[in-house]
Parts: C-alpha cells; sequence; structure tokens
C-alpha cells in the first residue's frame, strides 16, 4: 500500500477537508505518471549514423584507379604543367577513382541528414516533454484548487493570496474586542 493510500485512511472522515479528499481519489483508477521518450525512435538514427560515420573504404577493388586513368591522369599532369600549372590529378599508388569520390558524397550527404533528422528529433522529443510537464503542473494545479475547501480557505484577488476564513468562534471573538455587534 503506498503512503498516499496510508495516509488517506488516517484522514479523519469527518472533517470536510478529509470527505473532499476521500471524494476526489475513491472510484478513480490510479493513473500512473509516464514521462514519453523518444528513445525508440532515436536509437535506430543513432546506429544509422554509427555505420555512415565509418568513412568509405579507398582500398576497395570498386575505388582503385584503373591503368587508363592513370594514363590520362599522367598526360592531364603534364599538359597542365606545359599549360602554366593547375589542378593535377594524382595517379601515385592508392590513386582513386572518380566513383569512390561519388560513394564519398553521397555518404557525407546521408550524415548530414540524418544528423539533421536526429536534431529534430531530439527537439520534439524536448518538446512533447516540456508539453507534458506543463499539462501535469496544470493538473497537479486544479486537482489542489479542487481540494481547497471552500467553507475554510478563499482567495483574495487584491493581495493575490489565500486567506482563511475565521470560524465561528474567532468571530465571536473579535467582535467582543472590537465591540462590533452583528
Amino acid at each position: 500500500m503506498s503512503a498516499f493510500n496510508t495516509g488517506l485512511l488516517n484522514l479523519d472522515e469527518d472533517s470536510p477537508v478529509g470527505q473532499r479528499i476521500l471524494g476526489l481519489t475513491q472510484g478513480q483508477p490510479q493513473q500512473q505518471a509516464r514521462v514519453p521518450s523518444a528513445e525508440a525512435m532515436l536509437r535506430p538514427l543513432y546506429e544509422q549514423r554509427a555505420t555512415k560515420s565509418v568513412p568509405t573504404d579507398p582500398t576497395g577493388d570498386d575505388y582503385r584507379m584503373g591503368i587508363g586513368g592513370r594514363i590520362l591522369g599522367t598526360l592531364a599532369n603534364f599538359l597542365s604543367g606545359v599549360n602554366g600549372g593547375g589542378a593535377t590529378v594524382y595517379t601515385g599508388p592508392g590513386a582513386t577513382n572518380n566513383r569512390y569520390a561519388q560513394a564519398e558524397r553521397r555518404r557525407v550527404g546521408e550524415l548530414t541528414g540524418l544528423n539533421d533528422q536526429i536534431a529534430d528529433t531530439e527537439k520534439l522529443s524536448d518538446a512533447r516533454r516540456n508539453d507534458y510537464v506543463l499539462a501535469t503542473q496544470q493538473e497537479d494545479r486544479a486537482q489542489k484548487q479542487k481540494m481547497v475547501d471552500p467553507d475554510s480557505v478563499y482567495y483574495d484577488e487584491q493581495n493575490g493570496k489565500w486567506k482563511g476564513r475565521p470560524t465561528e468562534d474567532r468571530s465571536r471573538r473579535l467582535r467582543r474586542r472590537t465591540g462590533i455587534s452583528r
């Protein structure tokens, strides 16, 4: 049994506040508060990002520069040198072809897209969490306002504070001291 339910059992059922609290809690199913989580949506995105973060292997057979590319690259380097300089093409060991550059650009683009998607999902998760917190706070305030006994407490609009109403005995004592009669 929870501490709240134990506290409810110990309330004086004859008091108006006790009756009011019991009236609010009896017959209603206990709601389990659960903060919405975006972990289920983010986990696959994080896994995809981890696989896309690994750079493309330039030593693969698909990306090695062939003999034709090396000959044309050497010719392009010679002609650019004769012409007065310019961009050179690497044709030495480990040289890659255009397919490698395309694959790497595609990988980087997909990684950027995943990072954007993760950032959007995290922002959405934060917004949902904030909405949940605000909703629970509003619900708590509404329940607290329902639990206030209107016979013993009132809200003073001028001061913006809750004040207690005097009981009948206290009112009599105040009237005797001040000399005010009904």
